[in-house]
């Protein structure tokens, strides 16, 4: 993190950038402007590639509603925030938090457009463990369509038009798929950062975003349905780990289901091996299994193992990593 705080933006942004259009180009694309869009906006130049202002894609939605060709000029935002190359990274993550925005324009002394820096890439850097997805990325790297699948694998299981907590929520791209199966989603995570990316990248409106602590969570005796814990429980001290258990016990209804997700601890040499320094609580299979069964004992419960972007049922042999469905039964 330290070495990070120095970072320029010259060595984070994107240089060869492609949502730019001229104001003359804008007339003639009409409908196809939307082709040029990067993180749901439009940076408007002029003939010289000076940066004139900003335009959102909800911008140019509103003005095609009207069917006027030269209303589209009057939604665009003129001057907008911008920064440097030779800035530190992390004033353009501030001053994409303080603006509530998404993308800066990178531009040189005289106005040109030489780059640009989102708060997609940023976070990448400056919280490494968390992905943020909004469903528009063009391609996904193999980490990102293996954490998408263990949301969609928990897709199959939860109840349909029920209330579901997803908790830790992270960026909100896993809610926002259970969401489509939910009468409403709460999510839950610490992250403020977090919490501001779902709300502005991942928002459906059955779906409610809150910064929280899984330790700290309050709600009524059987009052939720599905409890979804997907890349959190080997974030988390092994005892919050465990009332958080108890805690899923209480919350869920009859025939509710929580789905939680685990790495399995690997070992090397007959020494446990960690591979990631966030994973304060990576547990043996056996630990793992045990404490869901002891604290679940009222549960119909089932372990699978993942394969790439498949769920297999977990053996004795399976290492890597463990997802638990445990439905609870009537008392």
């Amino acid at each position: 993190m330290q070495n990070n705080i120095i970072l320029l933006v010259s060595e984070v942004m994107k240089k060869n950038v492609t949502n730019v259009i001229s104001l003359t180009q804008i007339k003639e694309l009409k409908n196809k402007i939307f082709d040029y869009f990067v993180e749901g906006a439009l940076l408007v130049s002029n003939d010289e590639n000076q940066l004139i202002g900003i335009l959102t894609d909800g911008d140019v939605r509103k003005s095609l509603l009207l069917n006027s060709e030269s209303s589209i000029e009057e939604y665009i935002t003129l001057r907008p925030k911008t920064i440097l190359a030779a800035d530190r990274a992390s004033v353009a993550l501030r001053i994409l938090r303080e603006e509530e925005i998404n993308l800066l324009p990178v531009v040189d002394n005289s106005n040109k457009i030489i780059g640009l820096i989102t708060v997609h890439m940023l976070l990448k850097i400056f919280s490494p463990e968390r992905l943020y997805l909004t469903g528009y990325e063009d391609k996904m790297d193999e980490n990102e369509q293996r954490h998408l699948a263990r949301y969609k694998f928990a897709l199959n299981f939860i109840k349909n038009d029920a209330i579901t907590l997803d908790c830790a929520c992270g960026s909100g791209y896993g809610s926002k798929l259970l969401a489509s199966k939910s009468k409403k989603v709460l999510g839950i995570d610490l992250s403020i950062d977090a919490i501001v990316f779902a709300k502005k990248n991942n928002s459906l409106q059955n779906i409610e975003y809150e910064q929280g602590n899984i330790d700290y969570l309050k709600f009524e005796y059987s009052s939720l349905d599905n409890i979804v814990s997907i890349e959190t429980l080997e974030h988390v001290p092994n005892d919050v780990f465990l009332r958080f258990l108890d805690n899923i016990n209480l919350w869920l209804k009859d025939g509710g289901v929580f789905i939680g997700s685990s790495p399995m601890l690997r070992y090397k040499d007959n020494q446990p091996y960690i591979t990631n320094p966030f994973h304060i609580n990576e547990m043996p299979k056996n630990e793992f299994i045990d404490s869901i069964n002891l604290k679940l004992q009222n549960f119909e419960i089932h372990f699978y193992y993942q394969d790439q972007d498949t769920f297999l049922p977990l053996c004795k042999e399976n290492t890597g990593f463990c997802i638990v469905v445990a439905r609870k039964g009537k008392v």
